[in-house]
């Protein structure tokens, strides 16, 4: 297995409360408090490495929520999801309106309780909108922290304003 593979795979299976930054665990409390209620449609949308994937894991992990990478993957008959009843958490779901109403359609059709679309632009359908921001330089510091003391940081140097997947990438 390569070693990003190895990396992502050890986040995943880790408590993700030790490995989120401030920002990523105060959105993750909002995201429980709020899909928690039946019924609820949220998209949690923010630029490319804030962090959106990263607490969608922990949040499935936790709450019991179905992760879907893509959102062609709620279609698919081969996959065996059980979504009737409760909560899907959608990442690279569309942002224009019709391609969201069809995706809101089939979580209907499939009797799923509540959904998160995970976006880099908020989408268009109007829903609670929630989002995240890039890491800031504390929080840079900490999640390299985090990574060296699980072996996979190697000392070198990013620009103040990497974002969370570059990190990642540098430690690999």
């Amino acid at each position: 297995m390569s070693k990003w593979l190895t990396l992502l795979n050890e986040l995943k299976g880790r408590s993700p409360r030790d490995y989120f930054t401030e920002t990523q665990l105060a959105m993750y409390q909002k995201l429980i408090e709020r899909l928690d209620l039946p019924g609820q449609i949220v998209n949690l949308s923010g630029a490319h490495g804030a962090g959106k994937t990263f607490v969608a894991w922990g949040l499935s992990r936790i709450s019991g929520a179905q992760y879907l990478p893509m959102p062609n993957m709620l279609y698919d008959e081969t996959t065996q999801y059980n979504l009737e009843g409760g909560t899907v958490l959608i990442d690279n779901a569309p942002t224009q309106e019709e391609d969201v109403r069809q995706l809101l359609a089939q979580c209907g059709l499939l009797n799923i309780n509540s959904v998160m679309m995970i976006t880099v632009r908020p989408v268009s359908l109007k829903m609670h909108r929630m989002e995240l921001t890039l890491p800031t330089l504390t929080e840079t510091d900490r999640v390299l922290k985090n990574l060296r003391h699980l072996g996979f940081y190697s000392y070198v140097s990013l620009p103040p304003e990497s974002n969370f997947w570059q990190i990642l990438q540098a430690c690999v």
